[in-house]
């Protein structure tokens, strides 16, 4: 009898140790080392801009990741490493923006939405000279 308890203790003993192995194992396939950030870049009226370039920069490093956002303005920059990050925006017919400063930390994801303001469209002024003198046309016209 006593080695029947004896035989029973071990494997009790190895099953327990298989199982705190594997509970080790899992919880640290948990763990993330990288971060992201992610947004969506929309107008003045908050219509959303697509095909607008992202451009992420790590800012201790100097290099940067580029990217498109979709047809609904949404952009997502995944497996940054933990550091500070500027966040510029452009597109065609709009004005470019910048957020700096953005931390990154190991699994987290900041959000950064910019709205993309309208680039004033500038018209030439048409120069009419005159005998008297000389004047602009109005706005608009040449």
């Amino acid at each position: 009898m006593y080695s029947i308890t004896r035989t029973r203790f071990r494997g009790l003993i190895v099953v327990l140790a298989l199982a705190i192995a594997g509970w080790s194992a899992t919880s640290l396939w948990g763990q993330a080392i990288y971060g992201s950030i992610y947004g969506q870049v929309t107008d003045s009226s908050g219509a959303a801009v697509a095909n607008a370039t992202v451009t992420v920069k790590n800012v201790t490093k100097g290099t940067s990741v580029q990217v498109t956002t979709t047809a609904i303005g949404e952009y997502s920059v995944e497996h940054l490493i933990p550091d500070v990050y500027d966040v510029a925006v452009a597109a065609t017919g709009f004005r470019g923006t910048e957020s700096k400063g953005i931390r990154v930390s190991a699994d987290t994801s900041p959000k950064v939405s910019r709205p993309a303001v309208a680039a004033a469209l500038q018209f030439p002024q048409a120069v009419h000279v005159c005998p008297g003198g000389y004047r602009r046309a109005p706005s608009g016209r040449n």
